[in-house]
């Protein structure tokens, strides 16, 4: 039969002592085991973030070293782009052999300067017209690069050709112009990079275990350095070419080894950065050093478990003894019961003590959302019913005007108060959770003489007592609530104090505010004449002017009723918003859209928020109506210009009629027209008028009179003067000077 006895508990018995100590054992391995898995679990994930937080500050500092390496090369194409040598060719199908070695002499200083740039072009009507560099490309490299900008829209685009003539592959970054918006480019002037030199002079020397490489988004390594294999690179590639703006970390099986990848996007040239980090050193160490731990562990344990024998050994002794006596025991004193009495006395009370700090946390809630609570018929909780206890109470809400109240804050001003109001019956502190706002009750027996009734007694005392935490925390504000007698009053009391808490963000919240000083802000909704003038300024798109007006208007509409506020602030976001989306307000979407601004400007915590807000949704505004009448107006002055060039041989052209005719004022076009084709009007059309005439001298046999007029003239004198002025020779002379060369 088996015997049981053998799983009893029976301290006395040697088999007690086996039980103690191998429970002592497991429980130690168990313990070291645990805490071993945890350290180097821990070290494994620490040791990949440094990895991790160090590639990703090297891909940030040098995308932006790319960043401004290319923002360098697309300024100097504009500047050159400017430039009246340039833009002269790039305007005009003559050749001018002065004008071309001008040009010439300004790209070769450029590149000489610049060290990378292999050649530059200048590209007009789908072909290169001028190419001046140490490099000439090929036919096939010029081809290629024609058709690339055929196919694009876009100034960003970095075109990547690889050179399989003489192995230098190059990018190419360019500044083009359209005649017709979402066409490809007429004009423009280009720079042909050369790779290896570029990646030489943003990288540093080539690392055999670390590599950077920059993909365009066709998956071209536009930059590198390392030599790592075709194979790994085109996986690299593969994994992150579709993760847009993650950032990418993996971890990737080679050849030669394990490598881990960091990936970042740069969204300005649309390029992927890749660091490749070779880990199989830091995996191998990392091995090494497990395998030592493990000895360790070992040897930890096996001295651990001697010491658990011991321990037993220590513990057991004494607990067999104890038992021992405790068994000789026959009788039970009387004073045993008493004691065993006070015992159970004194743990109760310690018991009451724990749950009462545990608890203390859901009063706090329990109060706060009863005070935030709509009005109802709900009871409220014990500290509130002040009318049951014959008591008054003053609400104070004390708020951050910068963010968060902090315990240590909200804990001062406990302590201060206490140390002001020391005769009165009872002040307590409920903060709110997230630390959002902190409410103090002043709590008094409802006596004529109490403090609490002499409010003018009661603030003086309070801002005399608190100058000194004005002085060292002036982001702190309080608002106290008027005198309450009765609990029925505490919700809408509390809601009015949380409302006027919301004048902070107009700078109407002093140290300590008393909330009767709010009763007298103008109840009626805010005339909508005090936003015309900035919604008449942002139509204009002039958004300095705006935000200037945004903030004289809050300061006007400071002295009405906080809510008559948000709702005017609320048609004023929206008004701004349907600027440009043209919404009506009668429709749902207008609806819609002011109870989301409402929403949001409620929310608000400070002035610098309000004036934000308010400031980001005229800038974007105004930058939509900026970006739409550039566009527009580019658009007018090259139909305008076109129109110029097959007109000009009627007399009675003119700025003004030109103008008129594409809907410009005579002002504004001609500084336009100053700017695209660097001279005047009236020169512009003599040049062409005189070209013409030139040109019939040469191949017609019109008398000087008809050849005026042909080209626009009707003054012979006039014309005789401007062409002896350009070509320093009379129309008869020159006429004869080219004769006489046919």
């Amino acid at each position: 039969m088996k015997n049981n006895n053998f799983w009893k508990v029976d301290v006395a018995n040697k088999r007690y002592s086996v039980m103690l100590a191998f429970s002592y054992i497991v429980l130690c391995i168990l313990s070291i085991t645990f805490l071993f898995l945890i350290m180097f679990s821990w070290f494994n994930k620490y040791l990949q973030k440094e990895i991790y937080d160090m590639s990703i500050v090297q891909l940030n500092n040098t995308s932006g070293i790319v960043n401004n390496q290319f923002d360098y090369y697309r300024t100097v194409l504009q500047n050159m782009f400017q430039e009246p040598s340039i833009k002269t060719s790039l305007y005009s199908e003559k050749y001018d052999p002065l004008n071309e070695w001008n040009i010439s002499r300004y790209l070769n200083y450029a590149l000489n300067n610049d060290g990378c740039i292999d050649y530059s072009a200048i590209y007009q009507n789908g072909k290169l017209k001028q190419i001046v560099g140490s490099v000439h490309p090929s036919d096939e490299e010029q081809q290629e690069l024609v058709d690339y900008l055929l196919q694009s829209h876009n100034d960003k685009d970095i075109f990547y050709i690889k050179n399989d003539r003489d192995s230098h592959n190059r990018l190419f970054l360019f500044r083009m112009e359209s005649d017709v918006f979402g066409k490809a480019p007429q004009r423009g002037i280009l720079f042909a990079i050369n790779q290896e030199k570029l990646s030489n002079n943003i990288l540093s020397k080539t690392d055999e275990k670390h590599g950077y490489y920059v993909f365009d988004k066709q998956g071209n390594q536009i930059i590198h350095q390392g030599n790592f294999q075709d194979d790994l690179l085109q996986k690299i590639w593969g994994n992150v070419k579709n993760e847009g703006d993650n950032v990418f970390v993996d971890e990737i099986k080679a050849d030669d080894g394990t490598y881990f990848a960091v990936a970042t996007y740069n969204p300005a040239y649309d390029l992927r950065f890749v660091q490749l980090i070779n880990i199989s050193e830091t995996n191998t160490t990392l091995q090494e050093t497990l395998t030592l731990a493990l000895i360790s562990l070992v040897v930890i344990i096996l001295l651990c478990s001697l010491l658990a024998i011991v321990m037993t050994y220590f513990v057991y002794k004494p607990l067999k003894l104890f038992f021992s006596k405790l068994t000789s025991y026959t009788d039970v004193l009387e004073e045993s019961k008493e004691y065993s009495n006070q015992l159970t006395q004194i743990t109760s009370e310690k018991i009451i003590s724990q749950v009462s700090n545990i608890t203390r946390h859901f009063h706090t809630d329990k109060v706060l959302s009863y005070l935030d609570d709509e009005p109802s018929h709900s009871t409220p909780p014990s500290i509130l019913r002040i009318s049951e206890r014959k008591e008054n109470m003053v609400l104070v809400y004390a708020k951050s005007k910068i963010g968060v109240i902090s315990q240590e804050q909200y804990s001062t001003l406990f302590t201060k108060f206490k140390e002001a109001l020391f005769d009165i019956s009872s002040i307590e502190m409920f903060p709110e959770e997230k630390g959002n706002y902190c409410v103090y009750l002043l709590i008094d027996k409802n006596k004529k003489d109490s403090i609490l009734c002499r409010r003018n007694e009661l603030l003086s005392k309070l801002r005399k007592h608190l100058q000194t935490l004005k002085e060292t925390d002036g982001s702190i504000y309080m608002i106290f609530s008027d005198l309450l007698e009765k609990e029925d009053k505490l919700q809408t009391s509390f809601r009015f104090v949380q409302n006027v808490a919301k004048y902070a963000l107009f700078d109407g919240c002093e140290f300590i505010c008393d909330s009767n000083d709010f009763l007298e802000k103008r109840n009626e909704d805010i005339p909508k004449k005090e936003f015309q003038p900035i919604l008449d300024i942002v139509r204009k798109g002039d958004d300095v002017e705006a935000k200037r007006l945004t903030v004289t208007m809050l300061k006007q509409i400071e002295v009405y009723e906080i809510k008559k506020i948000f709702h005017a602030l609320s048609y004023l976001a929206t008004e701004l918003e349907a600027i440009n989306s043209q919404v009506s307000s009668k429709t749902k979407k207008y609806q819609e859209i002011y109870m989301n601004h409402y929403i949001k400007l409620t929310n608000l915590i400070n002035q610098k928020q309000l004036y934000d807000y308010l400031s980001n949704i005229i800038e974007d505004v105004c930058l939509e109506i900026k970006t739409a009448g550039e566009g527009s107006l580019r658009t007018n002055m090259i139909e305008a210009i076109q129109y110029i060039n097959e007109h000009y041989q009627d007399p009675s052209i003119s700025l003004e009629q030109v103008a008129d005719l594409f809907y410009i004022s005579t002002s504004y076009f001609s500084r336009m027209f100053n700017d695209i084709c660097d001279m005047t009007f009236p020169e512009y059309v003599n040049d062409l008028r005189l070209n013409h005439s030139a040109n019939l001298l040469r191949t017609s046999k019109l008398n000087i009179k008809d050849v005026a007029a042909q080209s626009g003239f009707s003054n012979v004198s006039y014309f005789s003067a401007q062409f002896k002025k350009k070509y320093t020779v009379s129309p008869s002379v020159y006429r004869n000077n080219n004769a006489s060369k046919q």
